[in-house]
């Protein structure tokens, strides 16, 4: 009897342990894709934008008309044309936009919280949020890293790689995760940060990176042309709408041809989609939008 119980014993310890071994694993997988789990911001003071002085935004009166299409709004402060492009085995939407102030430029939450596995679609957060347009964001909620200000607070100072971030008179800018931080991000104003990437273009060209990601997949990205005016752009892929999607260089060169100064990739893939006054715009490469943690808009 003794001597079976000495053979049984390293069994029993192996066994322990492979369930030990297989309840921490599941744990870390229910935490990182399942549970919900709210963070608190760095800190709460929010950002007051500057407003901008660029004759050259669009300038509401009194009695300016609001036109609003399934592909066009204009009222005065927010000016935005949707194209829709059309190529072999290729399909892209570029929405171009002009604003009178950066404080139409706005983000949002999924659920209205910051944290791990809060999701929504982007047309669920754009309707909750009153948008105009809207376009899928670079799901923070996915990463524990990435420097992240939205709407002038701070929620995440943990430096990622290449950050694209929003200052307060609307100018784009790219900045290394590893020379800055949040907190003095924020006090030189910046109002909205970024930490998906890689950045696609920078000083009007396409930034040297982009070559090494070679494959075909949809694509969501935002760029600055001049003083608070943007491009947004979505492209199909997958075989979404019979479109293959695009190479990160190519889809860079989408941002260049436009006449962007700066340009950042956001998250793409079966996230990617650009949603206009109620209704998707673009084909989501899974038939459906996929819930993500956050979204960019452009609203009142």
């Amino acid at each position: 009897m003794l001597q079976k119980s000495r053979y049984t014993r390293p069994y029993l310890f192996a066994i322990v342990m492979a369930v030990l071994l297989v309840c921490s694993t599941a744990w870390v997988l229910l935490s990182t894709f399942v549970f919900a789990r709210e963070e608190v911001p760095v800190e709460t003071p929010v950002a007051t934008p500057t407003p901008s002085t660029d004759t050259s935004a669009p300038t509401a009166t009194p009695n300016t008309p609001v036109i609003s299409t399934d592909t066009q709004y204009d009222d005065g402060n927010i000016k935005i044309n949707i194209e829709t492009v059309k190529q072999e085995n290729l399909t892209y939407y570029v929405a171009d936009i002009q604003l009178s102030d950066v404080k139409y430029l706005k983000t949002a939450f999924a659920q209205g919280k910051f944290g791990r596995n809060y999701t929504q679609t982007t047309s669920q957060m754009a309707e909750e949020n009153n948008a105009i347009l809207a376009i899928s964001g670079d799901y923070y909620g996915f990463r524990d890293n990435g420097i992240i200000i939205r709407n002038g607070t701070l929620y995440r100072d943990k430096a990622a790689d290449e950050s694209l971030v929003v200052m307060s008179n609307g100018d784009f800018k790219i900045v290394k995760d590893s020379e800055t931080s949040g907190e003095q991000l924020k006090a030189e104003g910046a109002i909205h940060s970024f930490s998906f990437g890689p950045t696609l273009v920078e000083n009007g060209q396409y930034a040297p990176r982009t070559s090494k990601v070679n494959t075909n997949n949809p694509r969501t990205g935002i760029g600055q042309v001049g003083p608070l005016h943007y491009v947004f752009i979505v492209v199909d892929g997958r075989g979404a709408g019979g479109s293959q999607g695009l190479k990160m260089q190519d889809f860079a060169q989408l941002f260049v041809d436009r006449g962007c100064s700066v340009a950042y990739n956001l998250d793409g893939g079966g996230t990617s989609t650009m949603w206009m006054n109620g209704k998707v715009v673009n084909n989501p490469s899974y038939g459906e939008e996929r819930r993500l943690s956050d979204i960019i808009y452009i609203g009142k």
